[in-house]
This record gives C-alpha cells, sequence and structure tokens, in this order.
C-alpha cells in the first residue's frame, strides 16, 4: 500500500477519503488511513502537513458567517446564471460550498498568504481539488487478481498490493489513470481520445491495446509489457505539475509492439526496450501453423517467425542466401526456435534494442 508516497501535502489534503478522515471523523476513511500511514510511517511528517493544511483551512472557513458565504454565493450564482442554493445545513455541506465559494471569488488568497509555497501556484490546488472530486481510488488487499472496468468499457486486472487511481468519468480529450504496482490492461478502442496510464514518473499512451505496467516498491522502476497492439512509452516532467495535472513531455520516448518490453530505471532516466523473455505467436496473424519448413532459404524462415511473433529479425540477406533448412516447429520457444536454426545453418543471433540479429558467414 505505498500509493501517494509521492503525493505532496497539498495533493493528499484534496483526496476526499482523507478529507473525510480529517475533517468528518469517516471511519471508513479514517480505517484505510490508519493502515496506510501504519505501512508507510515514514510519510508521517506529509500525513502531519496535510492535517495542519485542512485544519487551518476549515479554521478560515469558519470564521465566515453564514451570511456572509449566502451573500457570495448568491453574487457567484447570478454570475453565471445559476439559481442560488436556498440554504446551507450540515458541516460538510457548507465546507464544500464556502471552499467553492473562496476558490471561485478569490477570497482564499488570504488563506495561500499563510502558506508561500502554495501561493506561487494557486491554480495548480484548485485543479488537484476539481480532479481529486471525481477520481476513485482501488487497492487490491487481496491475494487474487482484481478485476475493474472504467467508463469507455476498458478492463484493469489489478494485482494484489496494486493501486488503481482513476475518473468516474473521462475527459473529452483524453482518458487519465494512476498506477502504483502491478496491472494487465485493455483498453477500448477510442482515436479521438488516447489513454494515458501514469506509473512512477513513465506514461504509457495508447489508443487501443493490451498491456501490463508493473512498478518497484518504490516507484523508480517500471516496466511495461505489450501484448497486443501498440504503445508510446516516455518519462514525464513532473517538477513544476502536480500528479493530476501532468503535462505531457516525451523525453527520449519509445514505440513498444508485442512481445516487446521496456524497462525504466528511474534513478539515471534511462529507457531499456528489448524482447520478453518467452515471447508468444500472435495469434490473430496469418501464420504457417506449425512453421514447417522444407529446403526453405534463410530469409524464408527468418521473415515467417518474423510474422509469426511480430518481432524485427535482422540478417545478411545477401550473406545468407545460399543457406537452406528442413526443420518443423510447434510449441517449442521463439529463442529456442532460433538456437536450433542458428547451430544448423552455423550462425549467431542476439537480441538489441527489441530486434533479434543474426551474425553469419554464410554457407557452402
Amino acid at each position: 500500500m505505498s500509493a501517494f508516497r509521492r503525493f505532496s501535502p497539498e495533493e493528499l489534503a484534496a483526496i476526499p477519503s482523507f478529507r473525510g478522515w480529517i475533517l468528518f471523523d469517516d471511519p471508513v476513511d479514517g480505517a484505510f488511513w490508519k493502515d496506510w500511514l501504519g505501512e508507510n510511517p515514514d510519510k508521517k511528517e506529509l500525513v502531519d502537513q496535510s492535517i495542519q493544511l485542512l485544519k487551518t483551512s476549515e479554521s478560515f472557513f469558519n470564521n465566515i458567517t453564514e451570511a456572509e458565504v449566502s451573500q457570495e454565493l448568491d453574487r457567484l450564482c447570478a454570475a453565471i446564471g445559476e439559481e442560488s442554493p436556498a440554504s446551507f445545513s450540515g458541516k460538510p455541506f457548507r465546507w464544500y460550498w464556502a471552499a467553492a465559494v473562496l476558490l471561485i471569488g478569490g477570497m482564499v488568497g488570504l488563506f495561500w498568504l499563510t502558506y508561500p509555497r502554495l501561493q506561487s501556484s494557486p491554480g495548480r490546488i484548485a485543479g488537484v481539488h476539481a480532479a481529486s472530486d471525481s477520481f476513485l481510488i482501488e487497492s487490491n488487499k487481496g491475494s487474487a487478481p482484481k478485476l475493474l472496468t472504467l467508463e469507455d468499457g476498458s478492463t484493469v486486472l489489478l494485482q494484489p498490493g496494486g493501486t488503481l487511481r482513476y475518473p468516474v468519468h473521462f475527459s473529452p480529450t483524453k482518458r487519465e489513470v494512476f498506477l502504483q504496482g502491478e496491472a494487465f490492461f485493455k483498453v477500448t478502442k477510442d482515436p479521438g481520445k488516447p489513454f494515458f496510464a501514469y506509473a512512477g514518473d513513465l506514461a504509457t499512451k495508447v489508443l487501443g491495446t493490451s498491456f501490463n505496467i508493473t512498478t518497484s516498491d518504490n516507484e523508480k522502476n517500471v516496466t511495461v509489457v505489450v501484448k497486443t497492439g501498440k504503445v508510446s512509452v516516455f518519462p514525464i516532467l513532473t517538477d513544476e505539475h502536480s500528479r493530476s495535472e501532468r503535462q505531457h513531455h516525451p523525453k527520449e520516448g519509445m514505440v513498444l509492439t508485442p512481445n516487446q518490453q521496456i524497462v525504466y530505471e528511474g534513478n539515471e532516466a534511462k529507457l531499456t526496450r528489448s524482447l520478453v523473455d518467452h515471447p508468444e505467436m500472435l495469434r490473430s496473424e496469418p501464420v504457417l501453423p506449425s512453421l514447417a519448413f522444407k529446403n526453405a532459404g534463410a530469409p524464408e524462415v527468418f521473415e515467417a517467425l518474423a510474422r509469426a511473433y511480430g518481432v524485427n529479425i535482422v540478417f545478411d540477406r545477401e550473406t545468407m542466401k545460399s543457406c537452406r533448412l528442413t526443420a518443423k516447429f510447434d510449441d517449442e520457444p521463439l529463442f529456442e526456435k532460433m538456437n536450433l536454426i542458428c547451430m544448423t545453418l552455423g550462425a549467431d543471433f542476439e537480441q538489441m534494442d527489441g530486434t533479434i540479429i543474426v551474425s553469419s558467414q554464410g554457407c557452402n
């Protein structure tokens, strides 16, 4: 349960369940955050700062009379052409509307003066509140994978120990989710609304595909494995933006295809692309069922394997034009097939950057 470890005090205070615990003493919210703090004791200072932030804001709001709130709401509603609420009752309701009035009307400037760090980017906090209020947080505390279905029909198979933060409703232009842990995504195609999955400091962008993301315990290292389709993977810059308002700054991004994976090393901001340990055949591709070859030329063999697995196999066609092979392959792993082929043809192979490279001196 290491989600939220990299949140700022303002971002933590913006989470509805955190506010429910601190401001309204909700027992369910309280149990969740006490468990989280128990598993992340080094973040006590972060929690204390967020609590102080909320209690200071609560105190500030409590000093505003109902008449002042009502007057400000009447003015605001008149400006936007909406009917004013008749009355306020209940602490949660009053707090919400007071916050809305203060944020929208500009009165909250007095509060920001007590927090210089926030004063430099007041719009950022408003954005976090707006996003967090419409986000759901799902944590898998069980021992079996947990299936989640998003608004657009996309599914996420969340592995034990994982946490997914996602919106109740996606924006009109993009779909964004935030992952800690491991999950398998199957994204519904929507060319007009790309899907972004954020994990640590890595963004995975897709239009419609299936892929797996795994983060390390400290979210520094992230691994993305593509099952179907293509994804674009790139580090993101977060120095000036909250996790809810990430700007997409490609930095040496890479495109992944099936049977490829990328490992992102956060400490070095390094992306390494390779083939997965056990590439699988692409069942949707029209390939030879058993990959049977009878006195076939090396180019024909390598091209058939490339089609079957969706990988790029590089070889010198001219050098290997006289190399021929008779063999039948069934369910052997790809690398075992390559080993057998290269041993028969007197060649060698290696994989580099998600590509298989064959070296050969030719055949007599």
